[in-house]
C-alpha cells in the first residue's frame, strides 16, 4: 500500500472523524435519546460529548509517546507479542464488525426513504461500490471527500433556520426531569453515536502534522458534540417529545416540515445531501480494516484482495435478517467499542511501566 495515497493532515483528520462520527448518528440518535430520557436528551449529549472528549485527550497523549506509532504497534510492546497479536486481531474483527453494521444501518435507511422496493443486495452493492473505488486509492482520498461533511451540515443548519416559526422551547421544560440514573442509562446509545474518534489511533502514522492532532481531534469532536445538540433540541421543540419517541429518523421528519414555495420534498433534497456522510460510516471503517489487516500480518495488499474483501463485507451484512438480530450486533458493537476505549486508557497507564519503544529525548527504550 502506497504511503503516499494514505498521508493526511491533522484539518483533514478533522473532517474524516466528523464525517464518521456525524453519519448516520445525526438520524436515528435524538429517537434514541428520547425513547430513554425524553425531552433531556441534550443534556446527555453535552455530558457524553465531555466524556468523549477526555478518551481522545488520553488517547492522544498516548500515541505521542510513542511518536509515529499506532495502536497496534503500541500493543505489541505493552502487551509483547503474543497477546499484543490477539488484541490487535480483536480490533481488526472490530472493525470488520463495524463496517458491516454501520453499511446495514445505511442501506436500511436509503430502502425506507428513498428505494423501498429495490432489493436490499442490489443497494448494497451500488451505494457500497463508490467506497471500494476510493479505498483502492487510500486514505487520502477518503478524507478529500469528507468535505461534503460541511456543506451537509450547513444545509442541515438552513432546514433548521426555515423551521424556527415552528420552535416550542416549552416542549424543553422541566429540565432534568429525567433524572441522573436515565442518562448514564443512555451510555450504549451515546457510545456508538460518537464512535470514529478511535479510528485516529490506527491512522495515526500517515498523519503529516501530528503536532497539531490534538486541537483538530478534539474540534472534531467538539463540532460532533454541537450538532448532535442542536438536532437533538430541535427534534424535541418541533416535534414534540412524544412523537420523537415514535419517529424513527427525526431529521428526515423535520425536512419534511417545511414547505418550501417553489421546491417539493426537502426530504429528498436533504437526503442527497448527507448521502455522503451517511455513506462516510461505513466507507471509514472498511478503510481501517482493510489498512489494519496491512499492518498487523504486513502482507503487500492487492486490489484482488480488496476486492474479495469488499465481497466478504456485503456478505456479512446480509446476515441480521431481522430487526431483533440488528439490535443484536449493534449492543456487540458497543460493547466492543466501550473494550477498544478502555485499552487505550489502560496503555496509557500501562506506558508508564513498561516504556519499550516510548521515544524521548530522541532515545528509544
Amino acid at each position: 500500500m502506497n504511503n503516499r495515497k494514505n498521508q493526511i493532515t491533522s484539518k483533514q483528520l478533522m473532517s474524516f472523524v466528523i464525517a464518521t462520527q456525524l453519519g448516520t448518528g445525526m438520524l436515528w440518535y435524538p429517537n434514541s435519546l428520547a425513547m430513554k430520557v425524553g425531552h433531556d436528551g441534550w443534556i446527555s449529549v453535552i455530558i457524553f460529548g465531555s466524556i468523549i472528549t477526555f478518551f481522545i485527550v488520553f488517547m492522544i497523549l498516548l500515541l505521542k509517546r510513542y511518536e509515529n506509532q499506532n495502536i497496534f504497534s503500541i500493543n505489541k510492546n505493552i502487551y509483547g507479542k503474543v497477546i499484543g497479536f490477539f488484541i490487535n486481531n480483536g480490533i481488526i474483527v472490530y472493525l470488520f464488525i463495524l463496517t458491516c453494521i454501520s453499511l446495514r444501518i445505511f442501506i436500511n435507511i436509503v430502502k425506507l426513504i428513498a428505494l423501498p422496493l429495490t432489493p436490499g443486495i442490489i443497494v448494497t452493492i451500488f451505494t457500497f461500490l463508490p467506497s471500494l473505488y476510493l479505498v483502492s486509492y487510500g486514505l487520502k482520498f477518503i478524507a478529500r471527500d469528507t468535505i461534503f461533511a460541511y456543506y451537509a451540515i450547513l444545509f442541515c443548519l438552513i432546514i433548521f433556520f426555515l423551521e424556527s416559526k415552528d420552535f416550542h422551547f416549552t416542549f424543553l421544560q422541566p429540565i432534568g426531569k429525567c433524572g441522573v440514573n436515565k442518562i448514564i442509562s443512555t451510555t450504549p446509545e451515546s457510545l456508538h453515536a460518537f464512535l470514529g474518534y478511535e479510528l485516529i489511533a490506527i491512522i495515526y502514522p500517515e498523519i503529516t502534522n501530528k503536532n497539531k492532532v490534538m486541537i483538530y481531534s478534539i474540534c472534531a469532536n467538539f463540532v460532533t458534540t454541537i450538532m448532535y445538540i442542536i438536532i437533538t433540541i430541535v427534534s424535541t421543540i418541533v416535534l414534540g417529545e412524544n412523537f420523537l419517541k415514535s419517529t424513527l429518523y427525526p431529521i428526515i421528519n423535520l425536512s419534511r416540515y417545511y414547505e418550501a414555495p417553489i421546491f417539493q420534498r426537502i426530504d429528498l433534497f436533504f437526503l442527497a445531501t448527507w448521502f455522503f456522510i451517511m455513506a462516510m460510516d461505513s466507507r471509514a471503517y472498511f478503510f481501517a480494516a482493510y489498512y489494519s489487516i496491512n499492518k498487523v500480518y504486513d502482507l503487500k495488499m492487492s486490489k484482488i484482495f480488496l476486492f474479495c474483501f469488499w465481497v466478504v463485507v456485503i456478505a456479512a451484512t446480509r446476515f441480521p435478517n431481522s430487526d431483533f438480530k440488528m439490535h443484536y450486533c449493534e449492543s456487540i458493537m458497543e460493547v466492543l467499542g466501550a473494550i477498544v476505549t478502555i485499552n487505550m486508557l489502560l496503555c496509557y497507564i500501562l506506558s508508564f511501566i513498561r516504556k519499550k519503544g516510548i521515544r524521548t529525548n530522541d532515545k528509544v527504550f
